[in-house]
């Protein structure tokens, strides 16, 4: 690992908060996109293909604590580039493919 997990935890609770604030921001102004994209991955690329029909009989509650889960893992992605803004981790850099 290039970063550890000491720090790693460090930025995350550092920038996490304004990482949540991003989120909502995206919602707001990206509301059309982000439901076309549900829409292309449960229909067209992963879900039905990966779960069928299986997420509409869960819990009410199954389901909300699956939507948290999913909003806590934007959180987490969206606190990394706050963190490179902020200088905590150097510049964004090319990855190999």
């Amino acid at each position: 690992m290039r970063i550890s997990l000491d720090q790693q935890r460090e930025l995350y609770r550092r920038h996490a908060n304004e990482a949540a604030e991003r989120l909502v921001e995206v919602l707001r102004g990206r509301i059309a996109e982000l439901v076309e994209l549900g829409f292309e991955r449960a229909f067209d690329t992963v879900g039905v293909h990966e779960y069928g029909d299986s997420t509409y009989w869960k819990s009410t509650e199954q389901l909300a604590e699956e939507a948290a889960a999913e909003l806590a893992d934007a959180i987490f992605y969206l606190h990394i580039p706050i963190a490179r803004e902020r200088g905590d981790l150097p510049a964004e850099q090319a990855t190999a493919t």
